[in-house]
């Protein structure tokens, strides 16, 4: 708990932008400890259900803790051989994806962070990417297995927080930014059905909108304060969250990424639009 709690203290120190060498640090170590020791508990309460319960029901209870309501629109086929690609607006849509998808083979490629260690049970659901060109390979490769033994992979192929589709209308210009990869992980995988996926309604406007969040100038900064700030202050994050799935597409179709990118506008469109 105590290794968690200095992690999470420095994910929000980093998020507000205060550097290590800054003379005050240790105060604001000292302030933000309350919160991440909260989140702490949460998060290893949270590892241990998806030990004795499962997946799923670990990412509904996370939801249910954050959000106010949950909505589910379509469903990815319930068993069998699946490649799922989502964006990644941040904070909750992990464990929104875990809930809606409803797969226990779910594997997670996604890069290594220190906190994991700390995570047995959520840590035996990810791939593990490391950052040398042969660990890229061996994770294409682990995924690809897994796909062929019937198991279902989610990928976030932005690489990236983007932004979230209910509140911005760029999160369908973000939609450029996403890897030609998932050509490659379906081709690896066989015969896939690949399932767009996207996940709205995460990050509160309030939180967004905050006079805070102007301490960090890039975007993409901005965002991950916004979804810390959420972290901060509970009271903010009775969101309403929404998983919408696509319809399967082809592996074998010839431009397999610009497929899954104008299934994914249609779904960023819909949810927009409802």
């Amino acid at each position: 708990m105590a290794e968690l709690t200095h992690l999470n203290t420095s994910d929000i120190l980093t998020a507000f932008g205060v550097q290590r060498e800054w003379p005050l640090r240790g105060v604001f170590e000292i302030l933000c400890r309350p919160a991440a020791q909260r989140f702490a508990r949460e998060i290893v309460a949270l590892d241990q259900l998806v030990g004795s319960a499962g997946l799923v029901v670990g990412g509904a209870w996370m939801v249910g803790r954050w959000a106010e309501r949950f909505t589910v629109l379509g469903a990815p086929p319930p068993d069998g051989p699946l490649l799922l690609v989502a964006n990644h607006p941040g904070m909750l849509d992990a464990m929104a994806l875990f809930a809606g998808i409803q797969r226990e083979d779910l594997r997670v490629p996604a890069i290594t962070r220190p906190f994991l260690r700390c995570l047995p049970n959520i840590r035996s659901v990810l791939i593990p990417v490391g950052g040398q060109p042969g660990e890229r390979v061996a994770v294409l490769r682990t995924a690809a297995r897994h796909m062929r033994e019937g198991g279902a992979i989610l990928t976030f192929p932005a690489g990236r927080i983007e932004h979230d589709p209910l509140i911005d209308a760029r999160a369908v210009t973000d939609l450029a930014h996403w890897s030609e990869s998932i050509g490659l992980f379906a081709r690896l995988g066989g015969q896939v059905p690949v399932v767009p996926v996207i996940v709205g309604g995460v990050i509160a406007p309030e939180a967004l909108r905050h006079p805070i969040i102007r301490l960090r100038r890039r975007p993409e900064d901005q965002r991950w304060l916004a979804a810390i700030w959420q972290l901060l202050r509970p009271q903010l994050g009775r969101v309403h969250v929404r998983v919408s799935f696509g319809r399967p597409l082809s592996s074998t179709l010839p431009d397999l990424a610009a497929a899954v990118r104008a299934e994914a506008r249609r779904l960023i469109e819909g949810l927009r639009q409802a």
